[in-house]
């Protein structure tokens, strides 16, 4: 209650005082009463204080160290932390449709989460069959790090960088990731085949809150088998990226 009274900052109050609270002239005299009723009508009169903002917004990389998703190791490098992986392995939030219980989630144009939702619903399929034409190096990493990816099918269309960077990461994780690269024209489509589903999304990782939203979706489980087996052939007739020996 002294905050009411006196012109004092608020306990816990950021920000900087830019008016001090005016109290009345009552108030002034029954703040030197010792009893409850005085506390009491001190706090239903004079005018209490206003306070400037508390600064700058937070920059969203320090808005993530400070709720602990990542870690920042001398101020060098950034990791993401066992909360954060677990909040990316969490499944994003999802509208049900009226077909078989499918589910849609809407990826926004302009959205960091766009990306974040794309890798956490893979995260949360288990041993994944990610399909993807444009698939990056950095974008593949992500997967081999924050998820239980076990394949990737990239397109032809990749250039030769593209494959040689892939190649150069599989040379120094081995094991952790199969990854093949589809025929010409095989592959336009991007497609997350999981243990329990398929689903699809519009644009290509590298390109997930940069373009047009898109959304991220499911089939009916007569859709998955024939997905499923589909891509089994795309895979079975793809060329492996073999690491650099």
């Amino acid at each position: 209650m002294e905050w009411l009274i006196q012109p004092l900052q608020k306990p816990g109050k950021r920000g900087d005082v830019v008016t001090a609270a005016v109290p009345s002239r009552l108030s002034q005299i029954i703040s030197n009463i010792p009893t409850p009723a005085a506390s009491v009508v001190a706090m239903m009169v004079g005018k209490p204080a206003t306070y400037a903002p508390s600064g700058a917004a937070e920059p969203f990389v320090t808005h993530l160290v400070r709720l602990g998703w990542l870690r920042s190791d001398l101020g060098e490098r950034l990791t993401v932390t066992v909360f954060g992986h677990a909040l990316l392995k969490e499944p994003p939030p999802r509208e049900a449709d009226d077909d078989g219980g499918a589910e849609t989630v809407i990826l926004e144009s302009g959205s960091p989460l766009s990306y974040a939702r794309v890798v956490g619903h893979i995260g949360s399929s288990g041993s994944a069959f990610v399909i993807d034409p444009y698939l990056r190096v950095d974008d593949l990493y992500q997967l081999m790090t924050l998820t239980d990816t076990s394949r990737v099918l990239v397109g032809s269309n990749l250039g030769n960088g593209d494959v040689a960077a892939i190649r150069a990461l599989l040379t120094a994780t081995p094991g952790v990731v199969e990854v093949r690269q589809a025929g010409q024209g095989v592959l336009h489509d991007r497609y997350v085949i999981g243990d329990l589903g398929v689903h699809q999304f519009g644009t290509s990782m590298n390109g997930l809150g940069k373009g047009a939203t898109t959304a991220l979706f499911a089939y009916s489980n007569q859709a998955c088998v024939a997905v499923r087996n589909l891509a089994e052939g795309w895979w079975s007739d793809a060329s492996p990226l073999i690491p650099v020996l």
